[in-house]
């Protein structure tokens, strides 16, 4: 059933003269007793329409979101929440749209499926790993830092030696220790909070799980991993990332509103999808949408209102994320958007090995017992002499840093446009592990600065700049100050995290043609830039930012470098060789004896033309990502080939001179030929 229904016109500035329509005339003011109190208002709504960010939307048709219970094989509802009866804009402002109707509407990769992995990646021999970080403090000078893994089983015997030899409760001090000292080849003492040497191979061990209580820590061995991302309607980059991770991550939790964060109304473009089309069948038992509408703030900054709902929005995707995927001690989730990119591969020896955990959770440990009477809840017991920081969190001492950074390469429109070849200074998505103490209320046995829980100590940990998104401050100027450069007054290597070292891509408006740029203009945060051009002007100014290589918002000050874009062929150029830890060895003694390693230009060559797996197997899919052309002068696959066959196309059997036109094309060293 539908529910359809006017929604009257707001009475809001347009955000650009399209958007105003011609639905913007002046109400006529009622005559009488109510006329005075009717000017009032009126004077009252002129000063408030000063507001630039306030908008004027037509009279548009809404309906609402029926919603039926979808369970996985473990007997999780994946659609419990999604709110029932939502409203929500109709498909093309048309009663009973369908989503494969709507006008921006692009069909997916032919036979689209989850790519596939190698078992050395799914089921990797922990020791021959060695994971790269990012020393942000050394201002990214020499190479980086090696941490290698280890079998989780080992970690826990390892654990349990420690404790034996360690009862006066002689503990690390991970809160002042150097890069080195948190990587060396020494045990870093990290409380999984789980004893049973044996691994938990039961068949039905997660339908268990998720009917577990909270205090019930599972096996780390067995441990998930989350992905929770925001989502508008940008259905490529979805196919794609779907189709990247879903032999590695257990549960998508994708965020969608009914609203744009600059305030339009909009459909619920992916719920449609998942309730109307076949589209994600193949990925369909991996996919949490959670719906929520934007949450209005009552003050912004000159950027407007965007980047504080879009903040709102990470902190209720995270919290409500956590509950539907049933999350449990040791689960690892990841936060970030949809276009910014891990390495798969790393991803999954981070679920499947251990070693790396105290750079997060420090020296870890788990939930008591509910039952244990010695189990102390500072939720409850308020005599419990708890204080919270300036946020509103408890100052209680759980993990070293809050999360971990992937430091991935900025691609702006393509592969060809990026924002520093050298160094990477983009920090997002963030990693961290679940930890079940804070939810339930609970002191942890140990703290991370070495000191016994008795010692007087804050226990509050300051924040760097660097390590938070722009929409966190209220003022950008403030923003602006914190950052001018690595070697800040301010800077304190102890505050800034480590990060994984080159490791993904943000595919910063990868959008297939100029329709999608203008609902990307009409939907972000970033909104208020185009505020007063036209479409035809928004348009002309977004095709003179790709061909002069300029980012999409802001000043144009200089131009973003370009990089020649290649299609891998060798095994070593599709999968660079960056997490081996024999290879960092051989480059560190290269560097050692020279001062220089040869092996390490070489790796970090490979590393900054390697593109996902997905792109990388299908290139007219992504042929816009891949040449930047396509979509602008060039025709993408789907604008060629009958929509008819879009869902049954094989592009080893079609014509060569159609396969030519979708293609991009390579030359001799087999970088793409990409003319401005």
């Amino acid at each position: 059933e539908k529910d359809t229904q006017k929604e009257p016109v707001k009475d809001r500035k347009p955000e650009n003269k399209k958007a105003a329509g011609k639905d913007t005339q002046k109400k006529p003011v009622k005559k009488g007793k109510d006329t005075k109190k009717q000017n009032k208002n009126d004077s009252k709504n002129k000063t408030e329409n000063n507001d630039p960010f306030k908008i004027n939307e037509p009279f548009y048709v809404m309906n609402s979101i029926k919603k039926e219970p979808y369970y996985d094989k473990y007997g999780i509802d994946l659609n419990e929440y999604i709110i029932n009866g939502m409203l929500n804009k109709e498909i093309n402002n048309s009663t009973n749209g369908k989503i494969e109707e709507w006008d921006l509407y692009t069909p997916p990769c032919p036979n689209l499926h989850p790519v596939h992995y190698s078992d050395d990646v799914l089921n990797p021999v922990c020791e021959d790993i060695g994971i790269p970080l990012y020393d942000i403090s050394n201002n990214y000078e020499g190479l980086p830092s090696i941490i290698r893994l280890h079998n989780i089983t080992d970690q826990m015997k390892k654990w349990g030696d420690w404790l034996n030899k360690n009862s006066d409760n002689n503990l690390p001090n991970y809160r002042n220790a150097t890069i080195d000292e948190l990587v060396n080849d020494d045990y870093h003492p990290y409380d999984y909070g789980y004893l049973n040497l044996e691994k938990n191979e039961d068949e039905n061990y997660y339908s268990e799980v998720i009917k577990s209580p909270m205090d019930q820590v599972p096996d780390p061995r067995r441990r998930r991993v989350f992905s929770m991302i925001l989502f508008n309607s940008e259905f490529e980059l979805l196919d794609l990332y779907l189709s990247e991770y879903y032999e590695i991550i257990d549960y998508f939790i994708i965020y969608e509103s009914n609203s744009t964060f600059s305030g339009y109304k909009k459909p619920l473009y992916l719920t449609k999808t998942l309730l109307e089309t076949n589209r994600y069948e193949k990925f369909r038992d991996k996919i949490i949408p959670v719906t929520l509408p934007v949450l209005q703030v009552e003050k912004y900054d000159q950027r407007g209102p965007g980047f504080p709902r879009e903040h709102l929005a990470r902190r209720e995707i995270i919290e409500k994320g956590l509950r539907a995927a049933h999350a449990r001690h040791g689960d690892i989730f990841i936060h970030g958007d949809l276009d910014e990119m891990p390495k798969a591969r790393l991803l999954s020896y981070l679920k499947k090995c251990g070693g790396w955990e105290h750079l997060q959770m420090g020296i870890g440990g788990g939930p008591k017992s509910m039952d244990d009477p010695l189990s102390k809840n500072y939720f409850k017991d308020k005599k419990i002499p708890i204080t919270k920081d300036k946020f509103g969190q408890f100052n209680v001492d759980y993990n070293l840093k809050l999360s971990i950074p992937f430091t991935v390469f900025f691609f702006e429109y393509s592969f060809h446009m990026i924002q520093n070849q050298e160094i990477i200074d983009f920090f997002h998505p963030n990693l961290a592990i679940f930890d079940a103490r804070r939810a339930l209320g609970q002191l942890p046995t140990f703290t991370n600065d070495g000191k016994n829980l008795n010692d007087q100590t804050s226990n509050e940990i300051r924040i760097h700049a660097r390590n938070i998104r722009k929409e966190v401050y209220n003022d950008v100027k403030i923003f602006n100050k914190r950052n001018k450069s690595f070697d800040s007054s301010n800077f304190d290597p102890y505050l800034v995290q480590v990060g994984f070292w080159k490791s993904g891509w943000h595919l910063s408006s990868f959008l297939p043609n100029i329709k999608q740029f203008l609902n990307k203009i009409a939907s972000y945060s970033h909104y208020n830039y185009y505020n007063d051009l036209t479409d035809k002007e928004i348009r002309k100014e977004i095709l003179d930012r790709i061909r002069n290589n300029y980012y999409i918002f802001g000043e144009r000050k200089k131009p973003m470098p370009t990089l020649n874009v290649k299609i891998p062929v060798t095994d070593e150029e599709k999968y660079p060789n960056i997490y081996s830890y024999k290879l960092w060895s051989q480059i560190k003694k290269e560097y050692k004896k020279n001062g220089k390693s040869p092996t390490f230009d070489k790796l970090n060559d490979i590393v900054l033309h390697e593109i996902p797996k997905q792109v990388m197997e299908n290139p007219i899919c992504y042929s816009y990502m891949l040449d930047r052309n396509f979509g602008l002068t060039k025709k993408l696959w789907w604008e060629v080939i009958p929509k008819k066959n879009w869902n049954t196309v094989d592009f080893k059997k079609i014509d060569k001179a159609t396969l030519d036109q979708i293609s991009p094309k390579v030359n001799k060293k087999n970088e793409v030929i990409y003319d401005v």
